[in-house]
């Protein structure tokens, strides 16, 4: 069965930093507009290999929300205290056997539903990983399975204005009223049911067969 879900939420004082975590997933430079400085963590991971990465966001969000860079420096922007939360970070481990197809399904399903519940844009990675070779019944080679996992980082809070003149409130959008706590608790449980109910599918569709 598929690991548990997990979520934790950055902070400006928090180690890695949400700019290092993003770099880090896509594999590629990511610009931090307070310091000045791309963070390029480097392939940490070569037996990992990122499968495709997009953000989803409400209807009616500016065009610049769909750029994670962008996103990322919007929330930062609008943090003062180095204490107040960011963003959050939830990983999700899709259920064994899942391949390409359903694990994109079942990706941009829990991605959608946390943008449409909590009215915020989420960044998504969805990546694979070679498992350990496994020896495959009629085969004398072993070969090795890819293993899905998709990874969200969306606002925990209110965002500064972007693309827009002053006074102008045409791109101006708050997605977060405030920093809610319970989000995380909440966020966790959502994701939690929806991977249980997929993965309840998935084995409905394995029914044995009598002959």
């Amino acid at each position: 069965m598929y690991l548990p879900p997990s979520l934790i939420t950055y902070h400006r004082l928090f180690e890695p930093s949400m700019f290092e975590a993003a770099s880090r997933l896509q594999k590629r430079p990511i610009f931090d507009g307070r310091s000045g400085d791309f963070h390029d963590v480097g392939d940490e991971d070569p037996e990992r290999t990122v499968v495709k990465t997009y953000v989803v966001a409400p209807d009616d969000s500016p065009a610049w929300a769909f750029d994670v860079e962008t996103l990322l420096n919007s929330v930062d922007e609008a943090t003062e205290g180095g204490r107040e939360a960011l963003a959050h970070h939830a990983w999700i481990s899709m259920p064994n056997g899942y391949d390409e197809d359903r694990a994109a399904r079942l990706t941009k399903r829990v991605a959608s539903y946390v943008a449409w519940r909590f009215n915020v844009p989420v960044s998504v990675t969805l990546c694979h990983e070679w498992n350990e070779p496994e020896v495959v019944e009629g085969k004398s080679e072993p070969r090795r399975c890819a293993e899905f996992s998709a990874e969200l980082i969306f606002p925990a809070r209110e965002l500064a204005a972007r693309g827009g003149r002053e006074g102008d409130q045409a791109d101006r959008r708050n997605f977060v009223e405030k920093s809610n706590e319970k989000m995380s608790k909440k966020v966790r449980k959502a994701i939690e049911v929806l991977v249980e109910e997929a993965d309840h599918d998935l084995c409905a569709d394995r029914r044995v067969r009598f002959t």
